[in-house]
């Protein structure tokens, strides 16, 4: 049964809608993350995913213990052993193990412990085409690689020797590329390879270990070298991987990191991007070279990972654990962007996830039901090397280590040694002399100011007292601080500290008056030698070299006749910048 342009266009149709909207399945959302979950109960023929591959129409083509799966965004479609409808013929194995896509947008087929042969699948048609390979190749076939373009390679071993050969697609046969002279003792390895951009091949296998065979000759790594006194080979490589940069990537079973060979001199070197005591299952790629390790705390027949670790193609390295609110069984993952949405294949079903944040991770946050206040941080800043500093609206700042991901309680206290209370924290700021700076209220309801020095390292603490409340700062250099200040009786005004002095100075214009007495003042920005002051009654530009300044208003019709303003028009719509 052969669809039409009209079936193809509809699917999809369909399969963009589904893409963009997202409202198929049962929609799970996480703080960080939103998912949906596909199962058994949606039409999903095992629960177990295998393998994922979308294909030129956007379909979703999904490998199980139970069958091949086309996915829609709707409805999935199983092709097994069995007949699922008219016209759509029998696989070759009802364990998929592994999907690619061939040349020509049909689909290859490896089944699980099947070397014996693969199918090439019709997707528009539903034909199933069987390719027997041991009859094809040299010796006892023992795996598969399929190469970036798409061509398949076969992997075949004979007691003296192991075999490689390429599939070729428009000829429907195999023809051997490279060969090694090896004795085997073992019947049935396992053996893992890929041939590089270069056409060599990589293999590994318990016997032999790590070797590089090309045209002209083998070459084989002594694992002592790499992986130090190890007491037994390690079985297998978990992860054996070329990506888009052309970095091969490889891991080994039972041994913690990831190795990485250089192109230039095919040496292996331990990747320290990644954390060395810990070991990895999987890597998987985007299409915009992306890539996403899986750290595993358990590597069996699924291994459970722990954290997930994303290398961008920029080299950043970022935690995507945000994904393991799938689960942390997570065989496949398949996606243009990490960065957006996700196919991921589970032990229990197939996750689509809107990957639309990084990670985000929460310090002094708790689950408040309606009615209760949490903690009110009231300024950050850094030292800009890895410590976080901020403050709560009340009584304590903190310190977070970016890297060890610690917080820590700084706990001011006044010259002789009492724990210093305060509230109505203004914000916290760090100098270039390595000291912490903030402002804040004097614990009561008196409008009395606190300014703060805190020696980080000493843990000692200065406090300069104003006799009015601080209501907002701005840095003008590293010896000058301004601030907006309210008295008891709801005078308001500007005043400079000068560090060197330690002392507060009041603003007063050229006539010795303060323009800002009935002018709240609610932020700062500095602007070379001015000042940008917003206050309630309108926004001051203010010249610190000759104490001039200019005064924004609205409309006038609220000012005093001797109220020196400018009347100007708000835009009615937002400016764009």
């Amino acid at each position: 049964m052969v669809k039409s342009d009209f079936d193809i266009a509809l699917l999809w149709s369909r399969a963009l809608l589904w893409l963009l909207l997202g409202s198929v399945g049962t929609q799970l959302s996480g703080q960080r993350l939103i998912y949906d979950h596909y199962g058994i109960r949606e039409g999903l023929s095992n629960r177990l995913i295998r393998d994922i591959e979308i294909d030129d129409f956007g379909l979703v083509w999904v490998a199980t213990p139970n069958g091949l799966n086309r996915f829609d965004g709707y409805d999935f479609v199983t092709f097994s052993t069995t007949q699922s409808f008219f016209g759509a013929e029998r696989l070759s194995q009802a364990y998929v193990q592994e999907i690619e896509m061939t040349q020509d947008g049909k689909l290859f087929l490896f089944y699980q412990d099947l070397y014996s042969s693969f199918d090439v699948f019709d997707p528009i048609t539903f034909e199933v085409e069987r390719v027997e390979v041991s009859l094809q190749v040299a010796g006892q076939p023992r795996g598969f690689y399929v190469s970036e373009n798409n061509e398949v390679y076969a992997i075949s071993k004979e007691e003296t020797f192991t075999a490689i050969s390429v599939f070729d697609y428009a000829r429907r046969d195999f023809e051997e590329v490279c060969r090694i002279d090896e004795a085997w003792e073992r019947q049935y390895p396992t053996i893992n390879f890929l041939v590089d951009r270069q056409g060599r091949v990589i293999l590994y296998d318990q016997e032999h270990g790590l070797r590089i065979c090309s045209q002209s000759n083998t070459e084989k790594y002594p694992l002592q070298d790499l992986l130090g006194d190890i007491t037994e080979t390690p079985a297998h490589l978990n992860i054996l991987y070329q990506d888009l940069q052309e970095r091969i990537w490889l891991s080994f079973a039972g041994q913690a990191g990831v190795y990485r060979m250089e192109e230039q001199s095919d040496s292996l070197f331990l990747y320290q991007g990644l954390g060395k005591e810990a070991n990895y299952a999987y890597v998987w790629e985007d299409d915009n070279a992306n890539l996403i390790f899986s750290e595993a705390a358990t590597i069996g027949n699924f291994a459970e990972s722990e954290h997930l670790w994303c290398l961008t193609a920029d080299q950043r390295l970022l935690n995507f654990d945000q994904l393991l609110e799938v689960g942390h069984y997570i065989v496949d993952i398949r996606s243009q962007d990490f960065f957006r949405t996700l196919f991921i294949g589970t032990d229990t079903g197939l996750k689509v996830a809107q990957n639309t944040t990084t990670r985000i991770d929460q310090y002094l946050a708790t689950g408040l039901g309606e009615g209760r206040r949490g903690a009110s941080m009231r300024g950050i800043t850094s030292d800009g090397n890895g410590k976080v500093y901020f403050g709560r609206e009340v009584n304590n700042w903190y310190v977070l280590d970016t890297e060890t991901k610690l917080l820590d309680t700084i706990r001011l206290h006044d010259r002789y040694g009492n724990y210093l209370r305060f509230n109505d924290s203004q914000g916290v700021w760090y100098d270039a002399a390595g000291y912490l700076w903030g402002v804040t209220g004097d614990g009561t309801d008196r409008r009395i100011g606190y300014l703060h020095q805190n020696d980080v390292e000493k843990c000692t603490t200065n406090t300069y007292v104003y006799p009015h409340a601080l209501t907002c700062y701005a840095v003008l250099d590293d010896s000058t601080y301004c601030f907006g200040t309210r008295s008891e009786d709801n005078t308001y005004g500007l005043v400079y500290f000068d560090r060197r002095s330690h002392s507060f100075f009041r603003y007063s214009d050229v006539q010795g008056d303060n323009p800002f007495a009935k002018a709240h003042i609610r932020y700062i920005e500095p602007e070379g030698e001015f000042l940008w002051i917003g206050t309630e009654q309108g926004l001051f530009h203010l010249d610190t070299n000759t104490g001039l300044y200019e005064w924004y208003v609205r409309n006038r019709s609220s000012l005093a006749d001797d109220e020196d303003a400018i009347s100007v028009d708000l835009a009615d719509q937002p400016i764009k910048t």
